[in-house]
């Protein structure tokens, strides 16, 4: 069955979350969408775009690197991007960090398992709040916690697993949200586990690219729709800020002189709301 009526829908409903003003996207728009789903649409699927979330520099260079090589010979060219965990508080960093997830086909957060036996939790602290977002940007079943250097271990893989999941889970605070598979033990000085990564990351796309890309750009899809929604829902709740100060606006004082600007925003808000019912409509249809 073609799925070219399936991405004439989804072009439709790309042109127009992206023409959307700022005042209504807050951030969500993924800047590679369109393209993604205009390549599809021309039978060339994108290549499978990988993000490293790492603590520290280098952390991720390895994984990558493996993954690189195990594609090698084959069809797929995945694009990786290895990139720090930057604190709260860096809003340049945090935004580039966001951008690149919001693109993102897979996303590994690679944490050291040094870290992991050093302080139980908080050696990984700093991934938790990326790994939530690319949780709900890719989904469970393409973020993968990839726990490095297994061969600093001294116990039995058997008692170690359960002990691993464990830690990962409470520092990233994933709790149930992913499947044990999700958190993958490897070696990459050893070359311990590493086709099994391959093959969680990038095995979908080993297999059948098209239909990888075509579920990973639908999932991409769906997700933006659904935050511009709730971002216009914010919005109209009372999520409105002034102009000039950035405070909080009282819904209730909208229509007081001087909030020409807030009021707009409101109008937008809503107008989006009912463009976006048209385009869940087009989605619900694929």
């Amino acid at each position: 069955m073609s799925v070219r009526p399936h991405l004439d829908r989804w072009a439709a409903t790309a042109d127009l979350v992206m023409s959307l003003p700022t005042a209504v996207t807050h951030g969500v728009l993924p800047e590679r969408l369109a393209g993604d789903i205009t390549a599809l649409r021309d039978g060339r699927p994108p290549d499978p775009r990988v993000i490293l979330l790492c603590r520290d520099a280098g952390d991720g260079d390895p994984v990558a690197a493996a993954l690189r090589d195990g594609t090698a010979g084959t069809a797929v060219r995945p694009e990786f991007g290895v990139t720090v965990a930057p604190p709260l508080h860096d809003t340049a960093g945090c935004e580039l960090v966001r951008a690149a997830i919001l693109d993102a086909d897979v996303v590994l957060a690679v944490v050291r398992y040094t870290d992991v036996v050093s302080s139980p939790g908080a050696g990984i602290a700093p991934l938790a709040p990326w790994t939530a977002l690319a949780l709900e940007v890719v989904g469970p079943h393409r973020l993968t916690v990839v726990v490095d250097g297994i061969e600093d271990s001294r116990s039995t893989a058997s008692n170690r697993r359960d002990w691993v999941a464990r830690s990962v889970r409470r520092g990233l605070l994933l709790g149930e949200r992913v499947p044990d598979r999700a958190i993958a033990e490897v070696g990459t000085r050893a070359g311990t586990g590493l086709a099994g990564l391959l093959e969680r990351a990038l095995g979908g796309w080993l297999r059948d690219a098209e239909r990888a890309a075509v579920d990973a750009v639908g999932c991409r899809l769906a997700r933006t729709v659904t935050d511009l929604r709730h971002w216009c829902h914010t919005i109209l709740d009372g999520g409105t800020r002034t102009a000039a100060t950035g405070a909080a606006l009282d819904p209730a004082r909208v229509l007081d002189p001087g909030y020409a600007r807030e009021r707009e925003t409101r109008l937008l808000a809503r107008g989006t709301l009912v463009l976006l019912d048209a385009a869940d409509r087009r989605l619900t249809a694929v």
